[in-house]
């Protein structure tokens, strides 16, 4: 099953950095996991600067979809797409770190350590 975001080359470029920042290897595993993970937030609207040109697909489940859109509604929004792109531009730093964590702090760093790196 398959969740299509339409993001404009700003947004793209915001989250792919965000993505790549917190150790993530594609921006659609870092949006999933922010849809997934991240607590319930008041959805603001998102001003877009230029047309939303580009297309981000994601791969989830139905079951990982019903929590996203549990999630969404749970935040008062309701468009799943809309709390997607909220969440991937706006998800906190810690939220990120902690769910790619693997339950070891020294594989947490490690990560991290190799993201920088490269």
């Amino acid at each position: 099953m398959e969740i299509n975001l339409n993001l404009t080359l700003l947004e793209k470029e915001s989250i792919a950095l965000r993505a790549d920042e917190n150790g993530f290897d594609t921006i659609s595993s870092y949006i999933k996991v922010v849809g997934l993970k991240s607590p319930v937030h008041e959805i603001k609207p998102i001003e877009a600067i230029g047309l939303a040109s580009i297309e981000v697909s994601i791969e989830v489940t139905a079951e990982q979809k019903e929590i996203i859109e549990k999630k969404a509604k749970e935040s008062n929004c309701d468009d799943i797409n809309t709390y997607l792109k909220f969440m991937a531009l706006n998800a906190l730093f810690m939220l990120t770190v902690e769910v790619r964590s693997s339950g070891k702090l020294d594989d947490m760093l490690s990560r991290i350590a190799n993201q920088k790196g490269k």
